[in-house]
């Protein structure tokens, strides 16, 4: 988390919405790698506003810590989240709960 951080607070990083070619952000890593930490330094980053952004296969960040069945990163995703946001699905078809069942978690 220090690294993250210390890119992110940097004067001069700009780039806290940038993408890859999968489409992926900074947040989309983080969740994927279960890192709260991090996830909570990008959300609260100033200019951050891609928390609903999908990657190529059209999954969220949330998609990510759900698959990787990290409640504690669902919850914080969710709370940054509105219901548009919850709701979407993936190139499967498959909301974030879903993508966490299909993993093999449990309610």
């Amino acid at each position: 988390m220090e690294v993250v951080q210390a890119i992110l607070t940097h004067p001069q990083f700009s780039e806290i919405n940038a993408r890859d070619t999968h489409k992926m952000t900074a947040l989309h890593y983080s969740a994927w790698k279960g890192d709260i930490h991090s996830c909570r330094v990008i959300l609260l980053h100033a200019d951050f506003c891609s928390v609903k952004a999908m990657d190529t296969v059209e999954k969220t960040a949330l998609h990510f810590a759900a698959a990787g069945g990290v409640a504690d990163l669902c919850q914080l995703l969710l709370k940054n989240m509105d219901i548009v946001g919850i709701r979407l699905v993936d190139r499967k078809r498959l909301t974030a709960a879903q993508k966490a069942s299909e993993c093999g978690h449990k309610a």
